[in-house]
């Protein structure tokens, strides 16, 4: 065999090995090796001290245990109400080290309503866990003057509480009484949860459509009551408190506007930026799924947020919903302004 032909061998064979190494870099092979030693950036989009933030604290070790980071570090990015946190983590570097923790109505909603400052798309996102699930439950306080859905549908000039204008309280709110059609508005200004419930017990409001983490002491407590969930199904925290389409029977807009709170939970989620290598997507969400499933995280969930067992979603679930909503913007957008001019204050 001549010379020419032996040095054609030895570059074809060298080209090959390159590439596949090439690959295996690329791939899954070295996904793992490529975290060793480097900083994970967790951005929250919430204050210091704020529960989201003390969940992302909280989550800090066990994601650099299953991720092999060399260190996790969390950046307060709260501005705009959260934008900059959302948008920051939208536009970061594709790179595997920089991951979100944030609400998970916010995203969806933000853009869904067009808030002035959004600068991202909630369905490129790559997901990478959702923890919990709860549903916005319409309260009473206990045995004051409305202690059924029949007392509040024969009030007059009722008022309920939100924080702001548009959120997510200000949201639940609004169908309540329109799934229910109660003679009702929504006030909003309350600075938090917290003052909302002692609106409540104080008689300031006579009812609060709000997510069950808000108010899980004052339910513990016996304070105030469930009447329903306004969602299609049950809230995993509440097994007896029943759906507002157990109790009543919906059609058409009403139905459709329950309907839209099925993916639309309270919760937190992990995420990052769109673009980033397929390996290491599927790294991080084994990490993630990994993290889950440990013993202490599932323990801190349940101290801070006061459950026992936690509900997770994985990447692709998340995903899913949020192109549920997002596909329904204009009809999701139109119902909920004609609701918010009808029966805000």
């Amino acid at each position: 065999m001549s010379r020419w032909v032996l040095s054609l061998m030895g570059i074809v064979l060298l080209g090959s090995l390159l590439i596949f190494v090439v690959s295996a870099s690329a791939g899954g092979l070295d996904a793992a090796s490529f975290y060793k030693n480097k900083a994970i950036d967790l951005t929250c989009v919430n204050a210091p001290g704020a529960s989201a933030d003390i969940f992302a604290r909280m989550s800090q070790p066990f994601i650099q245990k299953y991720t092999g980071a060399g260190a996790v570090i969390v950046a307060n990015r709260r501005g705009a109400g959260g934008l900059e946190g959302y948008n920051f983590v939208y536009r970061a570097e594709a790179n595997g080290l920089h991951i979100g923790i944030g609400t998970r109505t916010a995203i969806p909603l933000n853009e869904i309503m067009d808030e002035p400052g959004v600068a991202y798309d909630a369905t490129k996102y790559l997901y990478l866990l959702g923890v919990e699930r709860s549903r916005n439950i319409l309260s009473v306080k206990t045995a004051g003057r409305y202690n059924s859905l029949a007392d509040l549908k024969a009030g007059k000039n009722l008022k309920l509480a939100a924080t702001s204008p548009a959120g997510n309280l200000a949201m639940a709110g609004v169908t309540a009484i329109y799934a229910l059609g109660l003679d009702a508005k929504v006030v909003s200004g309350f600075k938090g949860p917290t003052e909302c419930g002692v609106a409540l017990l104080q008689g300031e409001i006579d009812a609060w459509a709000c997510p069950a983490e808000s108010a899980l002491s004052l339910f513990k407590g016996g304070q105030i009551k469930g009447l329903c969930i306004l969602a299609p199904e049950r809230d995993k925290a509440f097994p007896n408190i029943p759906t507002i389409t157990e109790l009543i029977s919906l059609q058409g807009d009403r139905k459709e506007v329950i309907e839209l709170w099925g993916p639309l939970v309270q919760g937190r989620i992990f995420f990052a930026p769109p673009g980033m290598p397929g390996d290491r997507v599927e790294f991080l969400r084994k990490a993630f799924s990994d993290v889950a499933k440990d013993p202490g995280f599932a323990a801190g969930v349940e101290k801070l947020f006061g459950y026992k067992g936690i509900d997770v979603d994985t990447g692709e679930q998340v995903l899913k919903e949020m192109k549920f909503l997002i596909d329904r913007k204009t009809r999701f957008k139109a119902l909920f302004e004609d609701l918010f001019n009808r029966y805000r204050a």
